[in-house]
Order: structure tokens, then sequence, then C-alpha cells
């Protein structure tokens, strides 16, 4: 099974809360945007574009994307009004964050801190598989980066 084949049976659910912002399941629409994204900004944001050939990464990373994506749990931050505009996602496993990201224009506003509350509980042990400039500030003694839980399997 695919993730998009996945995404059809999962039940979707919204979660109002006091901000201009609803958190909600992924839907199929999506898919397109959290892959171009996380593989933009991983890029970018990190040492890869200085240390492999951008055809390359693209290439393997998307495989790597893939296979997160089959047993991961997607939140998406999305306008509360309009659930279609997407301002920012956190991919999860069990207490594992594999991924977060939230547009420019809204950072510094709390996406992410909802985002990671409506999936753990505040000080919970975690450990992430992706350190980007933008997500060191979220590293702290609750959570440990730990790149090697990806090859898990090997």
């Amino acid at each position: 099974m695919t993730y998009t084949e996945g995404l059809r049976k999962a039940p979707q659910q919204r979660i109002a809360m006091d901000t201009p912002w609803a958190i909600r399941g992924p839907e199929e629409s999506d898919i397109p945007f959290i892959y171009a994204t996380w593989l933009n900004s991983n890029y970018t944001d990190t040492d890869f574009r200085r240390s492999v050939r951008k055809s390359v990464y693209f290439e393997a990373y998307k495989r790597i994307i893939d296979n997160i994506l089959l047993s991961a749990k997607v939140s998406v931050a999305c306008k509360s009004d309009t659930p279609s505009v997407i301002y920012g996602y956190l991919v999860t496993e069990g207490n594992v964050i594999h991924y977060s990201f939230v547009k420019d224009a809204f950072r510094s506003l709390g996406i992410a801190k909802s985002l990671y509350l409506h999936n753990f509980q505040q000080g919970q042990a975690l450990e992430c598989t992706h350190s980007t400039g933008s997500t060191k500030g979220f590293l702290n003694r609750n959570i440990t980066f730990n790149p090697f839980i990806l090859y898990k399997g090997i």
C-alpha cells in the first residue's frame, strides 16, 4: 500500500483552537506540497546543498521520504475557514519527529508549537531524525537528534 492509498482510509479530524489555524490530518491534495517543501527546505537548510549534487539529492531523498510516510503520522496546520490553505505540517512516528515545516510568512506565530503540543505531551522525551537551521531551536534536553532511526531494519 502506498502512502496516498493509506490516506484514503485514514480518518480525518479537524481540531480548531483559539487560533486562526486548525490542525487536521493529511489529505491527498497535500502530498505534493509536503514532498516539495520537505525536499527543498531540507536541501537548502542543511549541508546537503554544499555536499550533494542537487540531482542526486532529490532523486535519493524522495525515496527516504516515501519510506518515512508509509508508517508516519502527518498533522497539518491549515487556515481555520479554508482547510486547503496549509501553514505547515509535522511528520511523526511514535515518539519520533521526522520533519516539521512552517511557511516563512507564518513562522513565530506558534504554529510549530501547536503542532508539537497536538502530538506530544509538553516535556515528553522525543527524538528527531532531521535537523535543519530552522529547527535547531527546538532541539533541547527533551528532543534528541538521532538520524540513525532512519536506518532501522538495515
